[in-house]
């Protein structure tokens, strides 16, 4: 085992992965750091709204929009409002379960 020493920002909360959309890579009970103070660019995202509750890739789009998706084949991708989200935040770490 690996201890690696990381220190976050004020503005970041760490979270527990709870449910299966983004498996292989986060897996349910998995950790993360999300930093609420990080928004504006691709990457992997905390987000809540628009039907969505968890952490998924996001990509944004011209006009206020962005696609998000999941690494879990079951579930497709969806093109939201980013106004319509309620808690954007970039993940910055996550943490997994042995």
């Amino acid at each position: 085992m690996t201890n690696k020493t990381f220190t976050l920002p004020e503005s970041a909360l760490l979270h527990t992965v709870t449910d299966d959309c983004m498996q292989p890579t986060l897996c349910l009970g998995d950790a993360f750091a999300c930093d609420y103070e990080q928004t504006g660019s691709d990457g992997l995202y905390f987000i809540e709204g628009a039907g969505i509750a968890g952490v998924r890739r996001v990509s944004m789009l011209a006009d206020g929009m962005a696609m998000v998706w999941g690494d879990n084949p079951r579930y497709p991708a969806k093109e939201v409002c980013l106004q319509a989200l309620k808690t954007l935040a970039q993940v910055t770490h996550f943490i997994k379960r042995a």
